[in-house]
């Protein structure tokens, strides 16, 4: 009789230690699977190095690029500017029947400056439109009364628009005569940005524009 309350006792006992095992055991694992969880999703210290490897080296090799494309719009926007002012004289002097002065000053150097003025040579480096010499075009205001302050409009651009830009001419004034637009020579003027890049406006005698670079895929090539 005393074994069998013996052998009793102790079939409670380990069914006492079993249900306890069940019961704590999902805990157990609950509290340790966000540990878990969260060493398998970090970076390791050597998977962090290895990733800014890679950044710095895309960066080495981007940059370079990214500064030598800039530096070509710059060119690209300053010929065009170019351009656009030479294209103006020309259509001016046709439209007002008037011979316009196509000027640069300080060619050669970073100083110098263009523009344009209408029956005589003016001087780019003015910045007042009320100078005697400087580039302006006069357009009345409306009022049918004329004052210098308010008619004149600078016509001009200088090397503080485009500092990294250098600006070579054959000449320095160029006349565009009202009957059919001709130029008074054949001019060449030539940007570039210190970075082997340039380009070259021709003029010629009928007063034809013509852009072309060396080295910039935007016009066509240079021909001689």
């Amino acid at each position: 009789m005393t074994n069998k309350s013996h052998l009793s006792a102790t079939g409670a006992a380990i069914s006492a230690v079993r249900e306890d095992v069940q019961v704590a055991s999902p805990v157990l694992c609950h509290k340790n699977l966000p540990f878990r969880l969260a060493n398998n999703n970090a970076f390791s210290f050597i998977e962090l190095l290895i990733v800014i490897a890679i950044v710095a080296i895309l960066a080495v090799i981007a940059v370079p690029s990214f500064l030598q494309s800039v530096k070509s719009r710059n060119l690209v926007a300053a010929t065009e500017d170019l351009y656009s002012y030479l294209q103006q004289a020309r259509m001016e002097s046709l439209s007002r029947s008037q011979s316009i002065y196509f000027n640069i000053s300080a060619p050669g150097t970073d100083n110098w400056a263009y523009g344009i003025n209408a029956d005589t040579s003016c001087d780019p480096s003015l910045t007042s439109n009320i100078s005697p010499s400087a580039c302006v075009l006069r357009f009345d205001n409306g009022d049918k009364v004329h004052n210098d302050l308010d008619d004149n409009v600078l016509s001009r651009i200088d090397a503080s628009q485009y500092p990294s830009i250098k600006l070579l001419a054959s000449t320095t004034s160029i006349n565009f005569e009202p009957r059919r637009g001709t130029a008074s020579e054949n001019v060449e003027i030539t940007l570039s940005n210190g970075e082997a890049l340039s380009t070259k406006i021709h003029v010629s005698r009928l007063g034809n524009l013509n852009i072309c670079s060396s080295n910039l895929s935007d016009y066509q090539e240079c021909k001689g």
